[in-house]
């Protein structure tokens, strides 16, 4: 019989003329159901399981968002803060050789580092500041610059901020 395979033995009964009919027609009517059909009855049965996945996967996507922004963060004050280093230690040791002053004014400094679209984000530059202020090697103090006041930075340094195999071995390499 043609519909063997959609029909199981469970499903039908014998009629009282000794041939098998089907128990209920909806098993036959079902597998005749256009699939768009069964895809939105099949839909509508496990809304709740679509619904709570979609909504697991937004809030993942959403920490993962912030996660990665806060780790981008942090690797942009690193970057600024070895550049502030950098630039204190140039300064120191140009104006060791010449009559430059020891100090950089800190708002043109931090003018100098930051993006246009960073300058909008004060945290950032507090956060480096943070890091500045806890370096021994460096000071911040107020000094009145040709008649205003100014927070100034100075660096004392021997070696650079930080020992990176690169700086190393290029003072190594200078050293000899």
């Amino acid at each position: 019989m043609v519909l063997d395979p959609v029909i199981s033995h469970d499903d039908t009964i014998w009629n009282s003329n000794g041939m098998n009919e089907l128990k209920c027609l909806e098993l036959l009517v079902q597998s005749y159901k256009p699939l768009t059909c069964r895809m939105h009855q099949w839909f509508l049965k496990h809304i709740i399981m679509i619904s709570s996945s979609c909504a697991m996967l937004l809030v993942c996507a959403i920490l993962h968002r912030i996660i990665q922004r806060k780790r981008c963060f942090s690797r942009r004050i690193e970057e600024l803060y070895d550049q502030v280093c950098d630039f204190l230690e140039e300064n120191a040791v140009a104006s060791n050789s010449a009559d430059e002053p020891p100090w950089v004014i800190a708002s043109r400094l931090r003018d100098h580092l930051l993006l246009p679209r960073e300058r909008r984000d004060p945290l950032l530059w507090t956060k480096v500041e943070e890091l500045i202020q806890e370096d021994s090697r460096m000071d911040r103090y107020p000094k009145l610059v040709k008649g205003e006041q100014k927070v100034v930075g100075n660096g004392k340094f021997r070696t650079s901020c930080l020992f990176t195999p690169e700086k190393l071995s290029s003072r190594l390499r200078e050293e000899e």
